[in-house]
């Protein structure tokens, strides 16, 4: 038999896998960085739109935290100019009442009756004066209940100040400011459509 020499060939066949082995590896490795930098890519571009979209937001976040602001002092602007509109219709009501309280205060005092003094704090009032006798003090007090602007009156101290012929009391009575229920927007629009 003859006989074949097969370790050339196994040599070429061994160089020949590692060509292909080498190729195959570099082909295999260049596809790897290519992967491998697409990918990079890729999330860099994803990292930058995402960085472009927390950009976008925190600019509108403070656009609507400065118009928060905004709304929150114009809030409070309201809120003053409510306050003071308020003070200004209560100063529109009460501006005829100290008038009107003098007047009533003139009607009600009764022959013999002298105030020496009238104080106020808010509503409450207090009268001190002289009478020449208890009569004319009750009929001070009645007068002031039956006012329109004067009512709930209290007596406080009445005190005998005789002095010989000459008969006096000194008297302090307590009472309230109550001003009439307005009725008078309507009533007041009322009588000025009636006026020609």
């Amino acid at each position: 038999m003859a006989r074949i020499n097969l370790l050339p060939w196994r040599a070429e066949l061994r160089a020949e896998r590692q060509r292909r082995f080498v190729v195959h590896g570099g082909i295999a490795l260049a596809l790897g960085v290519v992967v491998a930098l697409a990918v990079d890519a890729q999330v860099g571009r994803i990292t930058d739109h995402q960085r472009e979209r927390n950009d976008f937001l925190k600019e509108q976040i403070a656009k609507v935290e400065a118009e928060i602001q905004e709304i929150e002092s114009l809030q409070e602007q309201k809120e003053r100019l409510l306050k003071r509109t308020e003070v200004i219709e209560q100063l529109q009501q009460t501006r005829a009442i100290s008038v009107h309280f003098f007047d009533e205060l003139v009607a009600a005092t009764p022959p013999g009756v002298f105030l020496t003094a009238a104080d106020q704090k808010g509503d409450a009032l207090e009268f001190r004066g002289v009478s020449e006798s208890n009569g004319a003090v009750s009929d001070f007090m009645r007068k002031l209940d039956t006012s329109e602007y004067i009512g709930n009156t209290q007596l406080v101290v009445i005190e005998n100040k005789d002095r010989g012929r000459e008969k006096r009391r000194e008297f302090t009575v307590k009472a309230a400011i109550t001003p009439p229920k307005v009725e008078g927007a309507e009533g007041d629009a009322a009588a000025a459509g009636a006026k020609p």
